[in-house]
């Protein structure tokens, strides 16, 4: 899609929409006049839009996929390359279950849309895949739900089961699959030099401000996809001594922040949380891409 897009914003851009015919008339003296008609350009605001568009679909390209249906080798090269958590839905062609559960696994993967990977494996079709990780006769009566948390280093996926019987619905899915995303969000407070020990990390670094009293999922994904690019750390309103070293104007508020030459720590770049689009995983993954950026250039 972003291709056929980028060919046709170059073709606008070096094309005439319309090229009026040549246009022969006679006067009155018998002899004939020609006259070509004005060749007509897009107007600049059809230009942005597309340009706009793709950079929405080179964005969202870069970015992990948020379902994929029964695909073998799909769930091989996210296990692989993810950050993220992947969740995995096996079933077998004749589980009875299947149907009614999938309706709420469908909701809950448009909810967490590049927030969490979702792979729907028919184990019929892809026996080799299941037999790794499922014991015998599972799924056929209920549906089998595995978590596979990123790789760590040196080591291999941790694997947590959701008991589908309990965990059916949209919301309850949706509570248990964050509440296992995984976190690389700090908490920055003054008592225990978390916020000293942020300071004094090499990596660019970006806070968060708000008040709510959890970290919300789409953060938390972000660490995890950006956490060798970026540290984000996040500071609650009720953390007055950190917070009052950043004192935004309004919240939420999301900064990168540098070391100037005095020492002192200043926001170089703030996130507009006024965009329509503004808390979408590609909106924001795009400034941490930019902050990263801008912090390599100081440096």
């Amino acid at each position: 899609l972003e291709h056929t897009l980028v060919r046709l914003l170059a073709a606008l851009l070096v094309c005439p929409v319309i090229d009026d015919a040549t246009m022969t008339t006679k006067t009155r003296r018998g002899t004939t006049k020609t006259r070509r008609g004005r060749r007509s350009y897009p107007p600049l605001s059809l230009l942005l839009l597309l340009l706009a568009v793709c950079h929405a679909a080179f964005t969202s390209a870069q970015l992990v996929p948020w379902r994929q249906e029964e695909d073998e080798s799909v769930l091989e090269g996210l296990l692989s390359h993810s950050n993220l958590l992947t969740a995995v839905a096996y079933f077998h062609s004749d589980c009875s279950a299947w149907s009614l559960f999938a309706a709420e696994w469908d909701a809950a993967a448009a909810h967490l849309r590049h927030l969490v990977g979702f792979v729907s494996l028919n184990i019929d079709q892809a026996p080799r895949t299941a037999s790794k990780y499922l014991k015998r006769q599972e799924g056929k009566a209920h549906p089998t739900v595995l978590l596979f948390l990123p790789r760590v280093e040196g080591g291999g996926h941790r694997v947590v089961r959701m008991d589908t019987r309990r965990t059916r619905r949209r919301d309850d899915i949706l509570v248990f699959l964050t509440s296992h995303m995984p976190d690389y969000v700090q908490m920055l407070r003054d008592k225990d030099a978390s916020h000293s020990r942020f300071l004094a990390h090499p990596m660019p670094k970006l806070v968060y401000i708000a008040d709510q009293l959890h970290v919300l999922p789409i953060f938390k994904a972000l660490s995890a996809e950006f956490r060798e690019q970026v540290t984000i750390g996040e500071v609650r309103r009720s953390e007055f001594a950190v917070f009052r070293q950043y004192g935004p104007d309004a919240l939420p508020s999301f900064l990168q922040v540098v070391e100037n030459s005095q020492g002192r720590m200043i926001a170089l770049l703030a996130y507009d949380f006024t965009r329509s689009n503004a808390m979408s995983f590609a909106s924001i993954g795009f400034f941490v891409n930019l902050a990263a950026k801008e912090w390599r250039q100081i440096k």
